[in-house]
């Protein structure tokens, strides 16, 4: 037993404390920055392996999106999905399942993400940036816009390098 803040605790809780102490100490160093592309969900919904979940293969229907999008989110109900197809994102706007399933998979798993984890950083006064890329040479699928924040001209185009900041 250890003797920490005026009471006996055990050395895994010593170390608990001081490493939460340290780590808010560090957070608060920190300014953050969040991003999100606007094709986030293409390259993710585009690749399962099983047909009943690729949102791209010829035969995908609406179910097979939301068999994706329940299979990242378990608590995805039917009804929850029936509100997005018919309220957000109906396949008439997008004229093509795998479209309507990769706008939908950005919006929740990248989009939303970045637009809460943002604010909560600013809740709670940390400071805290956001962006979107939609960026014509390289495309704005997830991670496109990582050329943008490398600094390595052997890894892109000169075209790419133009768009750094």
């Amino acid at each position: 037993m250890l003797h920490f803040s005026g009471t006996n605790v055990s050395l895994g809780t010593a170390v608990g404390k001081l490493f939460h102490s340290s780590m808010v100490t560090l957070l608060a160093c920190l300014c953050y920055v969040y991003g999100s592309n606007t094709y986030d969900g293409a390259n993710w919904s585009a690749n399962p392996l099983k047909p009943a979940v690729n949102m791209s293969s010829e035969n995908a229907t609406e179910t097979t999106v939301h068999k994706f999008i329940e299979g990242q989110f378990d608590t995805f109900t039917e009804a929850s999905f029936h509100t997005a197809i018919t309220d957000f994102y109906p396949l008439a706007d997008y004229n093509n399942i795998s479209l309507q399933g990769q706008w939908m998979c950005g919006t929740l798993r990248y989009i939303c993400t970045t637009v809460m984890t943002t604010g909560a950083a600013h809740n709670f006064g940390f400071p805290a940036y956001q962006y979107r890329s939609d960026n014509p040479i390289l495309g704005s699928k997830h991670s496109s816009e990582l050329a943008a924040f490398l600094d390595d001209a052997k890894k892109f185009d000169p075209a790419d390098q133009a768009l750094s900041w």
